[in-house]
């Protein structure tokens, strides 16, 4: 069976897992507070990543939101993140990426939004 989401040219800037990392990392709050539209960027890769992003308000442990994403198939990601409450504070976008057999390989961390008072 074909794979229809690669390339029939590989590229020749892939990566090894070992060598892969997140390139650019940022959201774009909607006006009603309750959804972001994530962009990231990766390192072309040969072998698809797994990335996992939350996001946390400021000064907290717990996320308001968390995607997982199994084998990214593209190396430009656009998604939107869904809170189940509006929140108007400083949040982190954390984005991690990984694969089953080497575990976290990098990691990055971007702010969204105004500081609290």
């Amino acid at each position: 069976m074909a794979n229809y989401f690669f390339r029939a040219e590989p590229n020749p800037d892939a990566r090894d897992p070992q060598e892969m990392r997140i390139l650019a990392l940022r959201a774009e709050p909607y006006p009603d507070g309750l959804r972001y539209k994530i962009f990231i960027d990766l390192t072309p890769f040969k072998k698809p990543p797994n990335l996992e992003v939350t996001l946390v308000p400021e000064g907290q442990q717990e996320p308001l939101a968390r995607v997982n994403i199994i084998e990214a198939v593209s190396e430009n990601l656009t998604f939107v993140m869904h809170t189940r409450t509006a929140y108007s504070g400083r949040l982190s976008l954390h984005a991690s990426l990984d694969y089953q057999e080497e575990g976290a390989i990098h990691q990055l961390t971007a702010q969204i939004g105004e500081s609290s008072p």
